[in-house]
């Protein structure tokens, strides 16, 4: 009888193992999150990738542009699902401002490579 319950103990909690590790399939560094949105988005150039605490909830805001949008999205970092969709038409100053931007930003981040090399 008690070998019975064993059984029954590790088969349950074997499965509600895997159930668990199922669900825990979300976002852990900006550079997923950046491929998730590359992949929605695709042909735009990546602006910037920022982690937020959203009113509780962790999530990662990408920022791209393509052509004269630009793209705003929000994933939940805990299910990788995405929670927030925008873009908007830029005037021609703001198009040189982003592609400054985008510079400073590729520079940060090729500086940010080096140091954890």
């Amino acid at each position: 009888m008690n070998k019975k319950i064993i059984a029954i103990g590790l088969a349950l909690s074997f499965g509600g193992l895997s159930c668990i590790t199922a669900q825990a399939k979300g976002i852990s560094s900006t550079t997923e999150a950046e491929k998730l949105a590359s992949d929605y988005v695709k042909g735009a150039t990546v602006l910037h990738v920022e982690e937020d605490d959203d009113d509780g909830v962790w999530v990662y805001e990408v920022d791209m542009k393509k052509g004269s949008k630009k793209y705003e999205l929000k994933y939940n970092a805990s299910n990788g699902k995405l929670v927030e969709y925008q873009w908007e038409k830029i005037s021609k100053p703001a198009r040189k401002f982003q592609k400054r931007l985008y510079a400073v930003w590729q520079r940060k981040k090729l500086k940010m490579q080096q140091l954890q090399n």
